[in-house]
């Protein structure tokens, strides 16, 4: 097995079962009879979109040695699949309480996708056919946030006129995707599909970490951000950590575009102690 030994993939997936049933407790506690609706929802999506591009694409595959498969696709990553949009779009909530766009919920699933895909390749729980940054081709991370901004716009349309919506999402949202990834490929991605230089990448990466630190330092975004939602993004990171450790010895360039995903993170937590002007009625993390 490339990933390492049976026992390594296996304690793997526990870890990755028992963060998303961690996140799941907790947030289905502060939004009972909601939450497990939306989740099934989301994973029904999931798993459609992901076995049918594997099906009609052949562009990328999950390793053999993950423990349960449903198809192509591993059971572990359909249950992984709605905590990152939930909690994403839960993130854009505290932000926005009146509404997270389902572009900006794209654009952190994509976010999320540009730190994950390429430490998981260099961990070979998956592999492209396609060339792209640290083996990632764009149609990857651009499939991520396409599929999070679809899935959140169905479900902003089931908050707003009724659970019934949500059984559009297993449907609407693969076939959109599908449309979205062909018109994206054919127009553009095909064309800039090709082998990255990591290092230019990373710093890159860091420029716009540091900007981002900035923002949400002069802005105040730790203090509009729940304690509770903010720890549940630590996790997920610090097992991603675990992994760069382990898989990316002797790959500096992977290292230091990965650590760069961590310093707006941390702002927002810190960000929670820091000297400010006092929450407003409108904030959530004042319990309003």
């Amino acid at each position: 097995m490339r990933f390492g030994t049976a026992l390594a993939v296996i304690a793997f997936e526990i870890a990755c079962l028992g963060i998303v049933g961690l996140w799941f407790a907790v947030s289905q506690a502060r939004e009972p009879g909601r939450l497990a609706l939306q989740a099934a929802a989301v994973a029904i999506a999931a798993w459609i979109a992901e076995d049918t591009c594997i099906h009609f694409y052949g562009v990328y595959a999950y390793d053999p040695s993950w423990g349960c498969f449903l198809d192509r696709v591993p059971v572990t990553v359909v249950c992984i699949w709605p905590a990152v949009i939930l909690s994403d779009r839960a993130l854009l909530q505290a932000l926005r309480p009146r509404r997270a766009s389902p572009f900006l919920v794209g654009a952190l699933v994509l976010a999320d996708a540009a730190l994950i895909e390429p430490v998981s390749v260099a961990a070979s729980l998956w592999s492209w056919s396609e060339p792209g940054l640290f083996g990632v081709p764009p149609v990857a991370v651009f499939g991520w946030g396409l599929f999070g901004a679809l899935a959140a716009g169905v479900l902003e349309l089931a908050d707003r006129r009724g659970r019934a919506w949500l059984l559009l999402l297993p449907l609407a949202v693969p076939l959109g995707l599908h449309a979205g990834v062909c018109a994206a490929w054919w127009i553009l991605l095909r064309w800039i599909s090709l082998p990255v230089p990591g290092g230019p990448a990373a710093g890159v990466a860091w420029i716009v970490s540091s900007a981002l630190v900035v923002l949400v330092v002069a802005r105040g975004v730790g203090r509009r951000v729940p304690l509770w939602l903010a720890l549940s993004r630590a996790p997920p990171g610090l097992l991603f950590l675990g992994l760069l450790a382990a898989h990316g010895r002797g790959r500096p360039d992977l290292v230091a575009w990965a650590l760069a995903f961590t310093p707006p993170h941390l702002a927002i937590l810190l960000g929670r102690r820091l000297p400010g002007r006092p929450e407003t009625q409108d904030d959530p993390s004042s319990g309003a």
